[in-house]
């Protein structure tokens, strides 16, 4: 997982899966700094993807990335 902070003060998130199966990989929110609940937007999709309370966890394809906004509520 990799975060990096924006400027309307989400984050933008990237689940990587370095393995050759596909992994479901949880974007835990208090290691993001996050301590109330938030709402998942699929970068990628341009598809909101709802409110989460303590984290995110997506599937991951192989050698694949996931990248999301997660923004405090």
């Amino acid at each position: 997982v990799w975060a990096r902070p924006l400027v309307d003060g989400s984050k933008a998130v990237v689940l990587y899966n370095a393995d050759t199966k596909p992994h479901a990989i949880r974007a835990s929110f208090v290691k993001l700094g996050i301590t109330t609940a938030a709402t998942v937007r699929d970068l990628w999709a341009h598809k909101d993807l709802g409110s989460f309370q303590d984290s995110y966890s997506a599937s991951v394809p192989p050698h694949g990335v996931v990248v999301v906004k997660v923004k405090p509520q």
